[in-house]
């Protein structure tokens, strides 16, 4: 008994109708499936969804339908709690889908993430411009932090453009630790995440290259696959893109300079996975000749960038916008200790009153606010500065960001907290390591 493939590419039918309909037979054939299984031991197993809707122009609403009648039958379990369904692959590429279905496919992810294997949202409308956007695409990826299983990630030909897309990616990848066998798990445990044709540019390119270097080579996170199409589409990516894994050719806004930071994050790459150099570099025919020798080349690359990007404006990353705005609200509020400007409040309900109101989202984790709050209520961080004060202001806010560790997030092992409870994790990390030079008596 299973549900197996159900495949509606050849379906009549498409958009929000079409949602409707695959809801409805999900929930048929899960239904019929259950009651069969109540008197006959020996089925009770989970049954394996395989969902292909490719070009049948869903939109977010029919997408609604289909994610409905996915948890109705997900949501059945054997009375022994073994569930009933399993969903194992799901093709949605080409429906004209936004953020506003990542977010509703969040749950469905969440729910199978030891389960799912294969997710394709190439060629949808996938943006990430606006907050809300950007909240989207966060509230997704996260959904994948107990993923262990999957073997692909597809976004291909969604427009990914601008810093905010990778940034978050790199952020969320931050987060997602080795479980407690220290496997990866998460986006580090997916060999093939897909980024051909999103519109990447030099500020993409800057976030992708701190998880770039440290994503494992596919054949370190799952076996070959069978011979079959799946095994030739993955075989493909190597030949035609010269990309191990994470797959981020071709996108022809990347300049020059950015394809530079990428072949210098696949060396580091290389390096840390102790993979043989003529092996390794057999296929990377749109890097080859632009082959960075050195980890220093890799952080000089960055340098480069990250000044360039702030040229054009600080503001568009959040990571380096919360942190400047951390440092001079706390310098404004307390650097001078006036009674009227603090109201008689003391720094450690200032440092819980700041955290809430600039920075919500958590884009900095506690040991980054504890700096950038640090760096704003202390005034010998001033003098630091006197010899760069006559610098271009970008050049000045690279050195704030320098100092307070928040030009990248750190790529460790950190527990992902819920952003309301982000703060009281930071008052209690400052008060221990942090408070103690801050002299609050004074």
């Amino acid at each position: 008994m299973a549900i197996g493939k159900l495949n509606y590419t050849n379906r009549g039918s498409e958009g929000p109708k079409l949602g409707l309909i695959v809801a409805k037979d999900l929930r048929k054939k899960a239904a019929k499936i259950h009651a069969q299984g109540k008197d006959d031991v020996a089925h009770r197993q989970s049954s394996p969804i395989e969902l292909c809707l490719t070009g049948k122009n869903l939109t977010d609403e029919g997408l609604q339908h289909v994610i409905d009648g996915l948890a109705d039958a997900l949501s059945l379990h054997w009375s022994d709690d073994i569930p009933c369904f399993v969903l194992e692959e799901l093709n949605l590429c080409d429906n004209g889908l936004t953020t506003r279905s990542l977010r509703a496919l969040a749950p469905i992810i969440q729910y199978a993430a030891e389960d799912i294997k294969d997710l394709d949202l190439s060629r949808n409308k996938i943006c990430v411009q606006s907050k809300e956007e950007a909240e989207d695409w966060r509230i997704f990826l996260q959904a994948f932090r107990k993923a262990c299983s999957p073997r692909r990630l597809v976004f291909s030909e969604n427009d990914l453009s601008g810093p905010s897309a990778f940034e978050i990616l790199s952020q969320t990848y931050a987060t997602h630790s080795p479980n407690g066998s220290n496997e990866p798990q998460g986006l580090r445990s997916i060999p093939y995440l897909v980024f051909s044709n999103v519109k990447l540019d030099d500020m993409g390119v800057l976030w992708l290259s701190y998880f770039l270097e440290l994503h494992p080579l596919p054949k370190m996170l799952a076996s070959p696959l069978r011979p079959g199409p799946m095994a030739n589409t993955i075989a493909s990516y190597e030949v035609e893109t010269g990309c191990h894994g994470i797959i981020y050719s071709p996108n022809e806004q990347v300049s020059i300079f950015g394809r530079r930071l990428l072949a210098a994050a696949e060396t580091a790459r290389r390096k840390l996975t102790q993979e043989v150099p003529d092996e390794f570099s057999e296929n990377t025919r749109p890097y080859r000749k632009l082959s960075a020798t050195s980890i220093s080349d890799l952080d000089s690359l960055r340098r480069k960038l990250q000044r360039a990007s702030m040229d054009n404006g600080f503001h568009r990353v959040e990571l380096w916008h919360t942190a400047v705005r951390v440092a001079a609200v706390s310098r404004a509020l307390l650097c001078n200790r006036e009674e009227e400007a603090t109201f008689g409040l003391d720094k450690t309900l200032w440092y819980q009153i700041i955290g809430f109101a600039e920075n919500p989202n958590g884009a900095l984790d506690p040991m980054k606010f504890a700096k950038a709050f640090q760096f704003g209520t202390e005034r010998d961080t001033l003098a630091e500065f006197r010899d760069i004060q006559g610098k271009s202001e970008s050049h000045q806010i690279w050195h704030l960001l320098d100092a307070t560790d928040c030009l990248s997030y750190d790529m460790v092992e950190l527990e992902m907290v819920d952003p309301q409870s982000e703060h009281a994790a930071a008052v209690e990390l400052a008060t221990s390591e942090i408070f103690g030079r801050l002299s609050l008596g004074q």
